[in-house]
């Protein structure tokens, strides 16, 4: 409703579509270093941020500021995997199976010890709910590259 006084009234508060949305990618600087086989380890390398629409990216975390359907995309680039087993998954708050989340890869090295592994998945997420990129390995120690080949992001859809 919108009067001669210039009121308005009976807008949606919630966000509209397109207007979340984020890119994070490493920052170049400082590897992460996964330490301990067969655990699900938190990536924390997404330093540089491309972009943060209605900022509900922080601290290697996307929060959803609405109700809604999300699509989330990430990759990691790893260092000297030579044959590990390894897992990456996105890892929303409070979802009941997250390995459905997740992309397998054990081969498909570049010729200089590096791996890349990543995966695209839409998540229906409620206000508040959190989301994080995860990776698991079959190694004691592994290293995954700071640069803008590991990223993640992420926008509402629906």
């Amino acid at each position: 409703t919108i009067t001669n006084n210039g009121t308005a009234s009976g807008f949606a508060t919630t966000p509209v579509v397109g207007t979340s949305g984020f890119l994070a990618h490493g920052d170049g600087s400082t590897n992460q270093t996964i330490s301990g086989a067969h655990a699900w380890t938190t990536i924390t390398t997404f330093g540089t941020e491309r972009y943060d629409i209605a900022n509900n990216f922080a601290s290697n975390t996307f929060t959803a500021p609405a109700d809604g359907k999300y699509f989330f995309s990430t990759s990691l680039t790893f260092d000297s995997v030579s044959g590990n087993f390894l897992k990456v998954r996105i890892n929303p708050s409070g979802f009941t199976n997250p390995s459905d989340v997740s992309s397998n890869g054990t081969d498909g090295l570049d010729g200089n010890g590096q791996k890349s592994l990543g995966l695209s998945y839409i998540i229906d997420m409620t206000s508040g709910q959190t989301a994080d990129v995860q990776v698991y390995t079959s190694v004691s120690s592994l290293d995954i590259k700071a640069s803008n080949h590991s990223f993640f992001c992420g926008m509402r859809i629906a």
